[in-house]
């Protein structure tokens, strides 16, 4: 996904010179670009368009409507809009439009990020009474959402009911008990995983890392970084990296953390020193996260958390001097701090 938004306009703009801007395939396309682009606003101005244009009725036209549905649903939710998404969803299921699984899909992970527990419980009932091909996708997203909205049982209930369980739903699971702290049942899960002959792949990992993370397992997530090179021949990504950083770290192993950083050679990942930094505050060791907020600046010199970062631990010694020497800094290299929000 190239993600062009000025490339989209130009064809937008041939779209309507041709006159194919009645063609509900080529508008629903558009309406996906925009909302890929970040442009909810301009992609809801065609939806509505294209709304008011009508369908003709035809199998194709109506397919088409369900698309451009799906699609606005699945752009409030990669926008981070759930409560857009949760009332385009509800206009949808009153104007009679067919729902299908990839509207499900993307309305359970709204559900799941606003913990919509009584909404996922509803599209988890039609699943069953409209008798749905239940895909992978879908069936991540129901545990993802049972997970989030606290839970944990009817998640694992919902996995096990499942009959094809792929390393896409372990990985799920995993992660789902992982968010809840439960280190010792996602490693127990993971070796249930391996003994039914389910490869784990990078993902699966990840999520057993945060597991032991939470947990506090050193241990045990060392043994399992070590298995996933060494026995599956997995390559470390960044999130394995700064898992392992933060395992180190939650438990106050410091030194551990960077000596860790040093030896595989990732001193130039950003995601780890922030994954150190944090450990540091959470130990009150402000030397230190003075050290790596510096280091951080180095790294990332236009990044406007890094300035934060590095102004918080100025602030937590009292040295307003080199507070205000970053500031100045920020505005010469016009480096701006968005302001602070709340959704309450």
């Amino acid at each position: 996904m190239l993600k062009s938004l000025e490339l989209g306009r130009q064809i937008h703009g041939r779209l309507l010179r041709v006159g194919m801007n009645e063609d509900s395939f080529a508008i629903t396309a558009l309406i996906d670009m925009y909302c890929k682009c970040w442009k909810m606003d301009k992609a809801s101005t065609i939806f509505q368009e294209f709304r008011r244009i009508g369908y003709k009725g035809s199998h194709d036209d109506l397919m088409a409507q369900t698309v451009s549905w799906s699609t606005m649903i699945a752009g409030y939710v990669q926008n981070g809009m759930m409560k857009d998404a949760l009332d385009r969803f509800s206009f949808m299921v009153h104007e009679q439009v067919e729902v299908d699984v990839y509207t499900l899909t993307s309305i359970l992970t709204a559900s799941a990020d606003v913990a919509f527990l009584e909404l996922g419980k509803q599209i988890h009932a039609r699943i069953v009474k409209l008798g749905q091909d239940v895909d992978v996708c879908l069936c991540s997203s129901m545990i993802d959402m049972y997970a989030k909205c606290g839970k944990l049982d009817d998640a694992r209930l919902f996995f096990q009911q499942t009959q094809t369980r792929n390393v896409v739903l372990w990985s799920v699971m995993i992660a789902s008990y992982a968010m809840h702290g439960k280190g010792e049942e996602a490693i127990e899960l993971f070796d249930l995983m391996q003994n039914e002959g389910v490869m784990p792949n990078g993902v699966s990992f990840v999520a057993l890392f945060t597991a032991c993370n939470h947990a506090g397992l050193i241990k045990e997530g060392c043994k399992y970084f070590r298995m996933m090179i060494e026995v599956y021949g997995i390559r470390p990504e960044v999130e394995h990296f700064s898992c392992m950083v933060d395992l180190f770290g939650r438990a106050g192993h410091l030194k551990e953390s960077e000596n860790f950083i040093y030896t595989n050679g990732i001193s130039h990942l950003r995601e780890v020193w922030k994954a150190f930094l944090s450990s540091c505050w959470l130990h009150k060791n402000i030397e230190l996260a003075n050290s790596i907020s510096k280091k951080l600046l180095e790294l990332e010199p236009h990044e406007t958390d890094s300035y934060v970062l590095l102004s918080n631990t100025y602030s937590a010694i009292d040295n307003w001097t080199e507070a205000a020497q970053l500031r100045r800094l920020m505005q010469e290299r016009k480096v701006k701090k968005l302001p602070g929000q709340s959704w309450i």
